[in-house]
């Protein structure tokens, strides 16, 4: 016999200017830029930190590193190439941006696949007028994870929230002010409150809240059935 019955499970609360979800390359790099930038970052993955599918990766990826190259003739690429599905303005802002993102790897220890002669061993992409994709052989995205699980460990500025998903949020007037978690790990849920939102949406901090504003059954927990003996 199951018996519906409301339970208590312990809710913990946090305050942040920032709540990153996920814990592959992407994520872990705004983690590093809002850490840079001085303000209060937390950073949520439901498995350990570093994880995501980064390190499932295999042949590289593309970045205008050659001589010969352009990011600007990168994105002449890209944009003859989309199916008029990419903002040209993002992608622009990714062809120079990751120029330096290839930089910061290899300053944190990336193992880039380079020539006798030093240079970059650039392999060629479908559809890429020039040789750009940075690789470390059919391992790129394992290589690159492990350096990004070394420098996030070893950063004390980021808040690492592990075996926690984030299964809701929480808005108030349209904006988006806080974020519902289950940690798996501890058994609890977790509050999360922006700082930039604070006396907006006090009651997301209040010790009796109504339960609309919690999780809609977390996967793995239901706070609301307990199973007995019939």
């Amino acid at each position: 016999m199951i018996q519906y019955n409301r339970l208590d499970i312990p809710v913990i609360r946090h305050a942040t200017d920032v709540l990153i979800v996920g814990g592959g390359a992407a994520a872990s790099m705004a983690a590093f830029e809002c850490a840079d930038a001085g303000v209060a970052v937390i950073q949520a993955t439901k498995g350990r930190a570093t994880s995501g599918t980064t390190t499932v990766a295999r042949g590289g990826f593309a970045a205008a590193m050659g001589a010969d190259d352009s990011p600007e003739l990168h994105l002449q690429d890209i944009l003859s190439h989309d199916g008029e599905l990419i903002d040209p303005a993002l992608a622009r802002v990714w062809v120079h941006d990751i120029v330096d993102v290839v930089h910061d790897l290899e300053s944190w220890g990336a193992d880039f696949i380079r020539g006798k002669d030093g240079q970059l061993d650039l392999k060629a992409f479908p559809s890429h007028s020039k040789r750009r994709a940075c690789h470390h052989y059919d391992t790129t995205g394992n290589m690159i994870t492990k350096v990004l699980s070394k420098k996030l460990r070893a950063d004390a500025r980021i808040e690492k929230h592990s075996i926690t998903a984030i299964v809701d949020l929480i808005k108030r007037d349209g904006r988006v002010v806080g974020a519902w978690g289950v940690d798996y790990q501890n058994g609890t849920l977790v509050n999360y409150q922006f700082l930039f939102s604070k006396g907006i949406f006090p009651e997301a901090f209040e010790e009796h809240q109504d339960m609309c504003c919690a999780p809609r059954r977390p996967p793995g927990i239901c706070p609301w059935r307990r199973e007995t003996d019939s």
